[in-house]
């Protein structure tokens, strides 16, 4: 293969397509690998930890130090050792379950030397002893049986952990159940659809961007393109991800969830108009006043934004997990929150948003709604 025949990225860049497993093994060429991690994707902290995690526990070690890999080369010189030191922990865990301890052990007390400075004062929560702990379990002798390590410490809230589980099981099942096919099953725009992105489009001014969180494959992004609109996507799902870059490359998306929206500085203020669209379901209860005002925060003021939030006409099953609360439907992996319609508009309203129109169709309530005005 010469020069010209690698595979590059929208900017040019040479990447490595040979696909790979879950453990960062080569397969061969055409073979159907996982989602690969972006060369060059830099997540902030929180955000890193939390898609790490996800990984690891969905036994993709390999995939968890590429991002974590990332992060340690954007950090502040204070904080290097520790990320270096925690992608040193994943590739370890990685050569562990690839049945090489003498190499995993080496890797795994490396990270561990890097990480132990950390434990009085971690930053971003970082459980620093916990991990410790977990690399002597790891390098002992049962480290056949160790599980993967929880890189932040956990508070004990049984809800905060059911909804961060769900998270994940989300996130997860987007990846490996719904990426792949998605476009083939869902991909054809509805006419209510359809016409809730028209309104959005009428209200952005010529040459807007738009933000469309969460993205998935990019569903919607050739009608914004043809209004002459510039479009950012972010989703918590690489797998999506992987899907709305292969078929648009030249738009400039990330891996972000609803929740850490408010998080991503260099997004507030910016946008012109918003989708969030068939997507609110996975968010639960106590997240929603978050998630809205990270939606009103990237807006600039008097902004509009096309939401939908599902609708179920029937009565729910009774809970399966003791943690859940009303209005939330759980089973077979997945997660839905059902919230009143009331509950709904009080959220938006806190968040500074105001409805502008509204229908429901095809189990949707459609709502074009206005941000605050400067």
């Amino acid at each position: 293969m010469n020069a010209g025949d690698r595979d590059r990225d929208a900017a040019g860049r040479a990447r490595n397509a040979r696909p790979r497993d879950g453990l960062g093994r080569p397969l061969p060429r055409g073979a159907e690998g996982v989602g690969r991690v972006p060369d060059d994707l830099v997540l902030a902290p929180a955000e890193s930890l939390v898609e790490a995690q996800r990984l690891l526990d969905a036994g993709m070690p390999f995939h968890a130090h590429e991002v974590l890999e990332g992060t340690w080369k954007a950090a502040p010189e204070h904080e290097r050792d520790l990320w270096q030191g925690l992608a040193q922990l994943a590739v370890g865990l990685t050569h562990l379950l690839r049945g090489n301890r003498t190499g995993a052990a080496a890797l795994l007390r490396r990270g561990s030397e890097r990480i132990a400075p950390y434990a009085a004062e971690p930053p971003h929560g970082v459980d620093v002893s916990g991990l410790l702990a977990w690399v002597e379990a790891a390098t002992g002798d049962s480290a056949s049986v160790v599980g993967p390590p929880r890189l932040r410490q956990v508070d004990g809230d049984p809800r905060r952990e059911f909804l961060a589980e769900r998270r994940a099981a989300s996130a997860h099942r987007y990846d490996t159940l719904h990426s792949a096919d998605y476009d083939e099953q869902w991909g054809e725009i509805g006419p209510v659809h359809a016409r809730f992105v028209r309104r959005l489009i009428e209200r952005v001014p010529s040459g807007g961007e738009v933000l469309d969180v969460p993205c998935g494959t990019g569903k919607y992004w050739p009608m914004l393109l043809d209004a002459g609109l510039r479009v950012v996507g972010a989703d918590q799902s690489l797998g999506m991800l992987e899907q709305a870059r292969h078929k648009h490359p030249e738009i400039d998306s990330r891996l972000l969830a609803l929740q850490d929206l408010g998080t991503a500085d260099d997004l507030l203020g910016r946008f012109d108009g918003l989708l969030c669209v068939d997507s609110l379901e996975n968010v639960g209860p106590e997240d929603w006043p978050g998630v809205t005002a990270g939606l009103a925060a990237v807006l600039r003021p008097g902004g509009p934004a096309y939401v939908t939030v599902e609708v179920h006409p029937d009565p729910l099953p009774p809970p399966s997990d003791p943690r859940q609360v009303p209005g939330e439907l759980f089973g077979g992996g997945g997660y839905h929150y059902y919230p009143s319609r009331e509950q709904v508009i009080r959220w938006l309203s806190a968040a500074g948003f105001a409805v502008d129109d509204e229908a429901e169709d095809d189990d949707y309530w459609h709502l074009l709604v206005i941000g605050q005005p400067g």
